[in-house]
């Protein structure tokens, strides 16, 4: 196996311990920046990144919304900053997630809502990074990098991981401080989902011991040319974008995210015996329609991938092959846990493959795809660069 593939499946071991290390640290660095600042005027949160930034807002919103009783939108950078900043309404604080802090578009996103007069923050790892310093608070996290240098070659870049859930866990952190500032949870309330992060953990934990054979088996098999879709809702519908951007990152594969609804009006259409149809399916508000949508997939001759509580018998009736999640946990915490298998499913497919993540083998690649994120012009609302 490549030395970047072992870096992988490393990062993806640390989550859990990421999960019960961090949580309530950077609940406390939250609670300490948000001391001095009133934000009882705010109505509208704006969350917004790119890529795993995104989703992890994404992801968020319906958790955020429960804590804080404010009305959430997480949204693409480029969408917010040269679309819907010019329609915020009065009472909106804005929200941008980059762990390197160094993103083009989201720095001009917050720079942007602040122009508008917008409470704007960062959820980010440096003080100094450029949108730390675009925003009026920033809300620091601790995350590895998904570019690691190395002194004894060139660096290494790995698609995120424990990066995800560090971006997760800062957003969600969010969620819990505003609620408490706005008067939404009591201490118990804090603390007692505090104990939950560090209990789904555990379950992550174990969820990687579970799946890690199931997941190298599945990549060994899977034919090469296969068209592959994740279907997810609800907070699992930033799972699927998730999960394929891994597909993406991994190898370069071709794939479709698919909100769960949504797949039996467009994409069944091309669900037959050259398909994999992967369904995410937590208990929650999704799981009656998910085994709807399973079952007809079935039907069409697709090969069917459930991703699973592994006590959830009633789902191996309607799949080909099950991806089993480990512990009861609650629908809006399952994102953290249920992109677990698409993490180690890409790794191993790409080694499988024999493909470098990224492509970045190819130096042109890296250099153009570099420029794009990190060097691409930032607009004031004037459209002065």
């Amino acid at each position: 196996m490549h030395y970047e593939k072992k870096v992988m499946l490393e990062e993806i071991l640390l989550q859990p311990s990421f999960l019960k290390e961090n949580g309530k640290a950077i609940l406390e660095n939250l609670n300490s920046s948000l001391k001095k600042h009133d934000i009882s005027a705010i109505t509208h949160l704006y969350i917004l990144g790119c890529g795993d930034s995104y989703y992890s807002a994404l992801a968020n919103r319906m958790s955020l919304m429960e804590m804080t009783g404010l009305y959430v939108e997480s949204i693409e950078a480029l969408e917010f900053s040269r679309y819907v900043v010019n329609y915020m309404p009065t009472g909106s604080a804005v929200i941008g997630v980059s762990n390197s802090g160094t993103v083009s578009r989201t720095i001009e996103g917050v720079k942007r809502a602040r122009e508008k007069g917008a409470l704007t923050f960062a959820i980010t790892t440096s003080m100094t990074s450029p949108l730390a310093q675009a925003v009026d608070i920033p809300l620091i996290v601790n995350s590895p990098p998904n570019i690691k240098e190395r002194p004894d070659g060139p660096p290494v870049v790995t698609p995120g991981s424990v990066s995800y859930i560090a971006s997760l866990l800062g957003v969600y952190c969010v969620g819990i401080a505003f609620g408490k500032k706005l008067g939404r949870l009591t201490d118990e309330n804090v603390q007692s989902r505090l104990a939950e992060l560090d209990g789904l953990a555990d379950n992550i934990l174990a969820t990687i011991k579970l799946l890690d054979p199931i997941a190298r088996e599945y990549a060994e098999k899977l034919p090469v040319e296969r068209r592959l879709m994740i279907l997810g809702g609800g907070p699992n519908y930033a799972t699927a974008f998730f999960s394929v951007a891994k597909l993406f990152e991994g190898l370069r594969h071709p794939a479709s995210a698919v909100e769960m609804e949504e797949w039996a009006h467009e994409e069944y259409f091309i669900s037959d015996k050259d398909a994999s149809v992967f369904v995410i399916v937590p208990p929650g508000e999704s799981r009656s329609r998910a085994l709807e949508q399973m079952r007809a997939a079935h039907d069409m001759g697709a090969e069917v991938i459930a991703i699973c509580s592994a006590a959830d018998v009633e789902i191996e009736k309607y799949a080909d092959v099950l991806f089993p999640i480990s512990g009861a946990i609650r629908e809006e915490l399952t994102p953290f846990i249920y992109c677990v298998p698409f993490e180690l499913f890409s790794c191993y497919l790409s080694s499988v493959r024999n493909k470098f993540f990224l492509g970045f083998d190819d130096p042109k690649r890296r250099e153009v795809n570099f420029r794009q994120i990190f060097n691409s012009q930032i607009k004031d609302l004037q459209g002065k660069k």
